[in-house]
């Protein structure tokens, strides 16, 4: 699943070379069909783990002196589907959005460059293998930003790279002190000598650990999009073609979230003062984002801080994570009064474990949706800009339905999948705060790295941004379905268009929108 779309990558190039007459629509087809194929072997590896199969480790010795090295969890498999899922549709999209392309074939090259990458990187079982597949990603990635030529994708291609090169030394630079300290970089054993480290009391292998997770939070929040590394983000998803933001937006920010993840489980295992420093970044990132979104007179730019405002989310079930893994550590050691609050805490730590990974993939439903309905609209307006796009979507019933269920499916609303996400963040975050005002004057509390005041603060702070995401989906419906046109010839126009989208692209959206009201209406059996 890694290597097979850089062996098709080289097969797009050789047909592109060597076959003159419609060669575009040949590499597009390609493109469609190896993305299928990626596509149907991700779901047959997650079947087999279903019925009980082999899906151990696999390598690839000798690359880069320490071989690269691959595994296989439910977590992994689940966002391998979702990675080939998210490259199918878009490719199926592409096809007719980027037909009259000039560099669509540079396109097609490096979107299965960058598809390898990312698998690789979801299947990496060691931190060097996912470190070679980030700057990998990195690098192929950059190509979409800077596709279009013009002066603003060049320079938003080059802050995007800029950004990608000092994170990757980061990473890197993070990896040299994991393995100094550890003495690995593999994640089977890396969790049980990081708690080694941290129960013999070494104050300085502890605050080596923090240097090193702060040294790769600043490459994987790059790619996260969270703050404050984040300012490639807006002009990014603005200037890349609508099938690359989304992919964009959808996927590649969860590689940066994947990471955090790892650093968080693996490397500061139940360190709840690493927690809470996530959990502020993460509110931060989602406050700042929505009003971002709320103030932006841009279709897709509102859509690009809405990406990281909802990457705020994600982090901040991250650092609840981290939080209550602390506690969780605690109570256990406590006396047995303490200790009675164990199974309360368990519970709440699993609504921020199923919240997190719930909302990745609620996310990288919705932004799949909302980028190429705005690709749609940018095909036959030629302009992202509110005022240019209003009353566009009037009389138009299949992408008003589309874009409403992906609006208010991450505004969560009830019923859709949203809700379901975001409700299970906010409960960890507010029975946090109930438990912590509980163990007030206990022998626990006084060592817990977050105080039942500043949950409150957070809580607010959450509600607050949740509030902003319904504000800026109202405000682009409203411009888009709503209102109409100043200029009543243009609104005549719009309204007349019926073939505004071909049945490919009909056929991508609307599979992406399919599973927004089934996991709302039916979360238990999604999360089985």
């Amino acid at each position: 699943m890694v290597l097979y779309p850089f062996v098709m990558c080289a097969f797009v190039w050789f047909v592109s070379r060597v076959r003159a007459k419609d060669r575009k629509k040949v590499c597009a087809l390609i493109m469609i069909l190896a993305s299928a194929v990626e596509l149907a072997a991700a779901v047959n590896l997650v079947l087999c783990d279903l019925r009980g199969g082999a899906v151990g480790v696999c390598e690839l010795p000798a690359v880069g002196g320490l071989g690269l090295h691959f595994m296989y969890s439910g977590f992994r498999g689940i966002f391998g589907v979702l990675t080939a899922f998210a490259w199918f549709v878009t490719a199926l999209f592409s096809y007719e959005y980027m037909k009259n392309d000039a560099n669509v074939i540079k396109y097609d090259i490096f979107n299965l460059l960058t598809l390898g990458a990312t698998m690789g990187i979801f299947y990496a079982a060691d931190l060097f293998t996912l470190f070679f597949f980030f700057e990998i990603m990195s690098f192929t990635s950059f190509v979409w930003v800077a596709h279009r030529r013009t002066r603003e994708a060049l320079y938003a291609a080059g802050t995007y790279l800029g950004i990608a090169i000092a994170g990757g030394m980061a990473i890197l630079m993070g990896l040299f002190i994991v393995h100094g300290v550890l003495g690995t970089l593999s994640f089977e054993t890396m969790y049980e000598n990081a708690v080694m480290v941290m129960s013999n009391g070494s104050k300085g292998g502890v605050t080596w650990l923090y240097v090193a997770a702060g040294c790769m939070f600043v490459g994987f929040g790059a790619k996260a999009g969270a703050f404050p590394v984040h300012v490639w983000l807006p002009l990014s998803y603005t200037e890349a073609p609508a099938p690359a933001a989304a992919l964009l937006s959808a996927i590649l920010s969860k590689t940066g979230v994947f990471g955090i993840l790892l650093v968080t489980l693996d490397v500061l295992p139940m360190q709840g003062s690493w927690g809470a420093f996530i959990l502020m970044t993460g509110i931060v990132t989602m406050v700042l984002g929505g009003i971002r979104g709320v103030t932006s007179g841009n279709l897709k730019t509102t859509l690009a801080y809405s990406s990281m405002s909802q990457i705020g989310f994600i982090l901040t079930g991250v650092g609840m994570q981290s939080l209550l893994a602390e506690y969780l550590r605690l109570a256990a050691g406590a006396a047995p009064a303490d200790g009675g609050t164990f199974g309360e805490i368990t519970k709440v730590f699993g609504m921020a474990v199923n919240g997190t990974c719930l909302h990745m993939l609620n996310h990288s439903l919705v932004k799949l949706v909302l980028f190429m309905a705005a690709g749609v609209i940018f095909a036959q307006v030629g302009s992202y800009e509110l005022n240019q796009v209003r009353g566009f979507g009037r009389k138009k019933p299949f992408l008003m339905a589309v874009f409403v269920l992906a609006a208010a499916g991450v505004g969560g609303i009830p019923f859709l999948n949203g809700y379901v996400s975001k409700t299970l963040l906010h409960e960890s975050i507010a029975e946090y705060g109930a438990l912590l005002a509980v163990s007030a004057g206990s022998p626990v509390q006084p060592m817990l790295s977050a105080t039942a005041a500043m949950m409150r603060v957070v809580e607010g702070l959450f509600l607050f941004s949740g509030g902003l995401t319904v504000a800026y989906m109202t405000k682009l419906f409203v411009v888009l379905f709503v209102e109409k046109n100043t200029d009543k010839k243009v609104q005549e126009a719009y309204e007349a268009k019926k073939d505004y989208a071909s049945l490919g692209s009909r056929l991508a959206i609307g599979v992406c929108a399919l599973p927004i009201p089934l996991i709302g209406v039916l979360p238990d059996l999604v999360a089985k």
